[in-house]
């Protein structure tokens, strides 16, 4: 199994080296908990007073599992994804795995993680590297990985159809829709189509353009963020009122909802604009992911991972590392846009 899944890759955080009997005890504390997914008992413990590199590795590893996988779980998902005995896209194997154990906070989870990481190695490209930094590296680049995954799976209908090409994600669809529409507003898809709504300011003062997305007769709400020039399609969880986000609900269906009051709800609730958008979760996130996992990566995990890349851009993966597609080059939003449409 993928070389026993990469040879066991060292999955433990902490390294005792130098301290006093008290501190050895805790981090043989804290390793146990993350042992046993106790990730709310690490969290409660270091967050606070956080540190040192064993304290910032063992919190984004508390935070990967908040989001539903631990690191080692992790990796076997990864491999079971790329097994040679897997018919389906690999990587559109890897998003239903993700988003079955997934919540509500994963993206966030994720990005806490993903922040610890860096916080032990803030540029993965450096070279002289200790073994600490090329595992934090490594996780890193996997919990971005994972990012792109997870968005996917928020912005899905049903993600366990996603890969299955007889069957229809209209709401995915429409994801796709949005984002080439915020990339290109003279949208011309037979697909879909887009009618502008105006602008929506939510209770932390963020505003953002909302538009619906006919798709199979159906209608779909999506927020577009602006960054100068630029537009962005905006992860939302759930419905809520604009004055108050306390009343998201996940079904609107099952709720008092009032097209006039209730819009798709924005993940990011901060009153900075500190936007969480499908491009940076799936693009520049998949892209930073590899990047990272590149650096320090074992020669098995470079081919799943390269498989997934390959995927990506449409290429076919003929196993050892070879794609028809060049994987030299990154991800574009264009070609997010199209792996979404053909998976759906």
């Amino acid at each position: 199994m993928k070389k026993f899944v990469y040879s066991l890759f060292a999955i433990s955080i902490l390294v005792l080296h130098g301290c006093g009997d008290d501190e050895a005890e805790q981090q043989v504390q804290i390793q146990q908990d993350l042992d046993a997914g106790n990730y709310t008992a690490v969290i409660r413990e270091l967050e606070e007073d956080a540190s040192t590199e064993e304290e910032y590795m063992a919190l984004a590893a508390a935070y990967m599992q908040k989001a539903g996988l631990g690191l080692a779980d992790l990796i076997r998902v990864i491999a079971d994804a790329t097994a040679v005995e897997n018919d389906f896209d690999a990587f559109a194997s890897f998003v239903q795995s993700v988003g079955e154990r997934s919540s509500t906070s994963s993206l966030q989870d994720l990005r806490k993680s993903a922040n610890y990481f860096q916080n032990v190695v803030p540029n993965c490209l450096s070279y002289d590297l200790s073994s600490s930094q090329q595992d934090a590296c490594l996780y890193f680049g996997l919990t971005q990985v994972m990012q792109a995954a997870n968005t996917i799976s928020y912005m899905a209908g049903d993600i366990e159809s996603f890969g299955n090409t007889l069957e229809n994600d209209a709401k995915l669809q429409s994801l796709a829709c949005a984002m080439e529409y915020a990339f290109d507003a003279t949208l011309n898809s037979l697909e879909c189509s887009v009618l502008p709504r105006g602008e929506v300011v939510f209770a932390n003062g963020v505003g953002y353009e909302s538009i619906s997305v006919f798709v199979d007769a159906q209608e779909f709400e999506h927020l577009l963020s602006t960054d100068g020039a630029l537009k962005h399609t905006v992860i939302t969880n759930g419905y809520c009122t604009t004055d108050d986000f306390a009343t998201r609900v996940e079904d609107k269906s099952a709720q008092n909802y009032d097209p006039y009051t209730y819009h798709v709800c924005p993940l990011n609730e901060a009153t900075a604009a500190d936007e969480l958008s499908t491009e940076t979760f799936m693009v520049s996130a998949f892209n930073d992911g590899i990047e990272a996992v590149s650096t320090v990566a074992t020669d098995d995990m470079q081919r799943d991972i390269d498989e997934f890349k390959c995927d990506l851009l449409g290429g076919y993966y003929y196993g050892g590392g070879a794609c028809s597609a060049n994987l030299s080059q990154e991800i574009t939003v264009t070609q997010v846009i199209e792996y979404i449409n053909k998976n759906n």
